[in-house]
């Protein structure tokens, strides 16, 4: 005879959800690759009764007993009681999004079983953390521990996420990997460093790490920033520049009214997570009578991304980066990768039969730049 408890990588109660127009009472994820399960009547019953179990084969009648180990040959549960992925009880949904929450789950149930370090940043956590308006997030951050990146990345693919090759992948200038998924509905970003921090990624991520705080989604336990480092990230990612565009007086109030809601705290938490360089003037808008360091020099991948015009900052970029770097850069620049090339220029589709001829235009205006670059 068994013992048995429930288990997923992410389960919500849908019962009492006020959006809930499906008919489906308790949404799981299995401890397998596979797509998420809906448990509705007697099938719901019964994995409720294991979340709050064990239970034993001696109380299950045969048709009981024979349904629970169709759940365990699923994934959803185990004879183990100290199962990794034991859920031990059951909440309805945060997130706007069920689906997301579940994603949520996943990444982190992924990561737990591999041993690897992950802070979600940024995301619907901010709006409940009161840091912006937005619920909704299209896709999900994760600051990855920089040295098992590939780890994770290897464990989502199996769950039906591919790597975006953009490109900017595969170099030292790639400060996060993008998956796209299949089913899933959002992408995941995972992130090695953050542009704007002059601390190395490893560094900041250890120091984001060892403050942060824990939330449950979809019943796994996930780690996000405390309130106050997570101001700052929102912060960071806000001031970012984009290239060519001339907009640092609007990011810069946006900044200032983000660092405001972080309230004082986040004086020292830019210095110890190193953003005070790229964050001092609103800082200092923000907080008037902040002592601010001493350190003013933007970090290198920060500093491209104010140059003027696309192809200074390129060229500026390419200056920087190591000769490896220089030359898959410069390749791809010149002609991207065709999922790249998809995703950012406008008008383009994956069923155009004339992708050579957006290459060639897109050639053309670099050759054009540099032209007028060296009549200058």
């Amino acid at each position: 005879m068994s013992t048995w408890v429930a288990t997923a990588y992410g389960a919500l109660d849908l019962r009492d959800w006020e959006d809930n127009r499906s008919g489906i009472e308790v949404m799981v994820l299995p401890c397998v690759p596979s797509e998420p399960i809906g448990l509705a009547g007697e099938n719901a019953a019964l994995w409720c009764r294991l979340v709050a179990g064990p239970v034993d084969d001696a109380d299950l009648d045969e048709a009981q007993r024979d349904l629970v180990r169709e759940y365990a040959e699923a994934g959803i549960a185990s004879a183990d009681s100290g199962h990794a992925a034991r859920i031990r009880e059951l909440s309805p949904p945060w997130l706007v999004s069920p689906l997301h929450e579940l994603v949520y789950a996943l990444v982190a149930s992924v990561a737990r079983d591999e041993r690897i370090g992950v802070v979600f940043i940024k995301g619907p956590v901010l709006h409940q953390q009161g840091l912006r308006d937005r619920a909704h997030s299209g896709d999900v951050d994760v600051w990855v521990d920089p040295s098992d990146v590939d780890r994770l990345v290897a464990g989502l693919q199996e769950w039906g996420w591919r790597i975006f090759l953009d490109i900017w992948h595969g170099t030292d200038v790639h400060h996060s990997v993008t998956l796209k998924p299949d089913e899933w509905g959002c992408e995941l970003d995972l992130h090695r460093s953050f542009p704007g921090l002059t601390e190395t990624g490893g560094s900041v991520f250890g120091t984001l790490a060892s403050g942060a705080t824990t939330l449950v989604a979809a019943g796994v336990p996930i780690s996000v920033p405390n309130r106050t480092d997570n101001a700052v990230i929102h912060a960071v990612h806000t001031a970012r520049p984009t290239l060519g565009v001339d907009d640092e007086k609007s990011r810069f109030e946006q900044v200032e009214e983000i660092l405001t809601l972080g309230g004082p705290d986040v004086v020292a938490a830019a210095a110890r997570l190193g953003a005070t360089s790229v964050l001092r003037t609103p800082l200092l808008r923000a907080y008037p009578s902040a002592v601010l360091g001493d350190e003013t020099a933007l970090p290198a991948n920060w500093n491209w991304r104010l140059q003027p015009t696309r192809l200074g900052g390129y060229l500026m970029l390419l200056r920087g980066a190591s000769w490896r770097d220089r030359f898959i850069l410069g390749r791809r620049l010149l002609w991207p990768p065709r999922e790249s090339l998809i995703e950012y220029e406008a008008g383009v589709d994956s069923e155009s039969e004339h992708l050579v001829l957006v290459r060639l235009r897109r050639l053309r205006r670099l050759v054009m730049g540099l032209v007028r670059k060296r009549r200058k």
